[in-house]
């Protein structure tokens, strides 16, 4: 059964998600937030609100996503010895295999990091902080346990961004004309495709990872003492994998914020909201919360963050892949992108200076992040 606005409530009864006075009464009120799942935001003037995903496919070709998440959060929250990572988590109230529907506890007041910057003009210090914090939990010792105990579910291959490069020329019919022209254009240049080559034959599947860290997926949540507390969600692409793909992940979405903020301003002949400069301590912050959590030692930081940053680059190819799914061309904002992606990976030091301003972890002890 597809759910739809118009029979949720039916189903949130039947699941014990919902009490049928609320119907009765009508104290309930849904609202559709739907991204590549049917989601949908359950508020209640008497209970605490839901937040409601079911995948767009049920039945035998239904996606695994859901499935995965719900193991994740529920092992994680359930089980001892796990609140490290379950504390970054939303909360899980119910999952339904049957209908591949998952229920989690809907964070009053959140919104996601991307819709914070957009209105505020720029990224929070401390839940940005927080956020590395979170990522060195995943990625720590209590991460890779979490990763052992669902081990059965959990693939560690690459990601398919990966090997896009390499995408049989029959199977690339059939997508859209942006991402046949996103191909094409990784195979041209050569710094994609023996980076993206050298970066899948060096994945090291050490431990958990979220697998789509963005900025789309950090909550944000205003705390009774008026501070904000960060949660990381949708975890349906959790595996264990590389933490570097992860911190990637959180990179590019600096970068992608940043043209996106030049692009609108270019538009509306005006300054963008935040400058690279401005974005730059925040992305300290990050790494140097994460770092410190994972307590890692300035050679071990020097490896890692290398990693990271051929990530980012990989990480804006897929994020150009996303927005490109149903158009026909490349747009500029997307060859915007790909270019940074291509600086990045022809000289990843600069990169790792002039856009993500973190210094060089050879004179650590010296000279702060």
């Amino acid at each position: 059964m597809y759910l739809t606005a118009a029979n949720l409530v039916h189903y949130l009864v039947e699941r014990g998600l919902a009490p049928a006075e609320a119907v009765i009464q009508g104290d309930l009120s849904i609202a559709e937030a739907g991204r590549r799942n049917r989601n949908y935001r359950v508020m209640m003037r008497r209970a605490a609100g839901l937040f409601i995903k079911q995948a767009q496919k049920l039945g035998p070709a239904k996606s695994a996503g859901l499935g995965r998440e719900a193991l994740l959060l529920g092992t994680a929250q359930r089980e001892a010895g796990f609140g490290d990572v379950a504390r970054w988590t939303p909360p899980i109230l119910d999952f339904d295999s049957r209908r591949d529907t998952l229920a989690l506890a809907l964070l009053a007041d959140a919104e996601n990091l991307r819709d914070y910057c957009r209105r505020e003009g720029a990224p929070p210090l401390e839940p940005i902080s927080q956020a590395g914090l979170a990522l060195g939990d995943a990625h720590g010792p209590i991460g890779l346990r979490l990763a052992e105990r669902l081990a059965p579910q959990l693939a560690g291959a690459p990601p398919w961004i990966l090997f896009f490069h390499r995408l049989p020329k029959n199977e690339a019919a059939r997508l859209s004309g942006g991402n046949r022209e996103l191909r094409r254009l990784l195979r041209r240049h050569a710094v994609f495709a023996d980076r993206f080559d050298d970066m899948a034959a060096r994945w090291s599947p050490s431990t958990l990872i979220h697998g789509d860290v963005k900025w789309d997926n950090w909550l944000l949540q205003m705390a009774g003492d008026g501070d904000r507390r960060i949660y990381l969600a949708d975890w349906e692409l959790v595996d264990r994998g590389d933490p570097a793909w992860d911190l990637g992940g959180m990179l590019q979405s600096f970068l992608v914020f940043w043209v996106e903020e030049i692009s609108r301003a270019h538009n509306r002949r005006e300054r963008p909201a935040a400058t690279l400069e401005e974005l730059q301590p925040p992305i300290r912050a990050f790494w140097r919360s994460y770092r410190t959590r994972r307590d890692l030692s300035a050679a071990q930081a020097r490896e890692t963050i290398n990693r990271a940053i051929a990530f980012s680059a990989a990480r804006l190819a897929q994020t150009i892949y996303e927005i490109s799914v149903n158009e026909e061309r490349l747009s500029d904002f997307a060859i915007h992108l790909l270019q940074a992606g291509q600086n990045i990976l022809e000289d990843p030091q600069k990169a790792l200076a002039e856009l993500y301003g973190i210094a060089s972890e050879d004179d650590d002890e010296r000279r702060p992040l």
